[in-house]
């Protein structure tokens, strides 16, 4: 089983072919020229009873071009079969990825906008 939970990860299909995928309670297709960025949640290896090998991945969207600051979107599900991930970044803060192995500290660390309520 491959992917990368706990990382920002761009998405792609596995093969050159337009996949389906579940989010926010509907049936979304992703083709090869689609970017799919977001933050992978997990794998889920059970779902309703059933073996299966699904990734939990929230799309992210930028707060603006320059900076490396995203809000969440939607959720959505992808089985495992039909995609590729690859690592874009670090999830922030910083203090997440202290233990990281040295192989991932190359990566940008993105920070989620929060909205603030006193």
């Amino acid at each position: 089983m491959r992917g990368s939970p706990g990382f920002v990860v761009k998405v792609v299909p596995n093969k050159e072919e337009w996949i389906n995928y579940q989010s926010e309670g509907l049936l979304k297709t992703l083709s090869p020229e689609d970017e799919f960025i977001g933050y992978f949640w997990q794998i889920l290896t059970q779902r309703d009873g059933v073996q299966c090998h699904v990734a939990n991945i929230t799309r992210i969207v930028p707060s603006d071009g320059n900076s490396k600051l995203f809000y969440y979107a939607d959720e959505a599900w992808f089985d495992m079969a039909d995609i590729k991930t690859t690592i874009v970044a670090l999830r922030g803060p910083a203090s997440n990825n202290r233990f990281l192995s040295k192989e991932y500290k190359h990566f940008e660390t993105w920070d989620i906008v929060r909205n603030i309520v006193f």
